[in-house]
């Protein structure tokens, strides 16, 4: 099968600070000068749309059939960076990326299937009930 790509934009914590200090500090007088409200929507989405490409750019990502669903766009980053490391030789960043990898996948398994759960308590109880028992 063929894989599909797609944009997305990676939220880490560093890129997230980064956009509220540009949030707060930011220029956000054309907002406030524009008399129509038609026009401080497009001032107010242009600016946002402005800052949120500088702080957190958008990257593409391959997604496969194969992959499961749990699987995030920022665990593939990673596990890409760990093969690197390790095909290159460096098996400090390796060993690191490793230990990294391992709790991201496992907290990212439990909140799928705990918002899985949750779907079907409140959709089907009687198949939830099942599920857990």
């Amino acid at each position: 099968m063929k894989p599909t790509s797609r944009k997305v934009r990676l939220t880490k914590p560093c890129n997230l600070a980064a956009l509220g200090l540009k949030l707060n500090l930011g220029d956000w007088s054309s907002v406030f000068q524009a008399r129509d409200v038609n026009h401080k929507v497009c001032f107010l989405t242009n600016t946002m749309t402005r800052m949120l490409d500088e702080t957190i750019p958008e990257t593409t990502v391959r997604t496969h059939a194969s992959d499961k669903p749990w699987m995030t766009a920022y665990i593939k980053r990673e596990i890409r960076e760990r093969q690197k490391a390790y095909t290159t030789g460096n098996m400090t960043p390796h060993r690191h990326l490793a230990k990294k990898i391992i709790p991201l996948i496992k907290r990212a398994k439990g909140e799928y299937y705990a918002s899985k759960m949750n779907k079907k308590r409140k959709q089907d109880p009687a198949k939830w009930h099942r599920l857990i028992s």
